[in-house]
């Protein structure tokens, strides 16, 4: 019986962790997500930058 109750308490317990490791993990995830967002953001907006500065570039070679 006493067994039982230390098992139950320790299941409880881990139980407890568990959850408080997903919910960091879950939020590891959402900043990582947020991070990989911004750096594709910044590499489209970089593209397009380099791209009309090139355009420009010819441009004013050609004439």
């Amino acid at each position: 019986e006493k067994i039982m109750e230390e098992l139950q308490t320790r299941i409880s317990q881990l139980n407890v962790k568990l959850d408080e490791k997903d919910a960091y993990i879950k939020r590891l995830s959402t900043g990582v997500h947020r991070g990989i967002n911004l750096a594709n953001k910044a590499h489209q907006y970089l593209q397009q930058n380099i791209h009309t500065s090139q355009m420009n570039l010819l441009a004013t070679i050609e004439k």
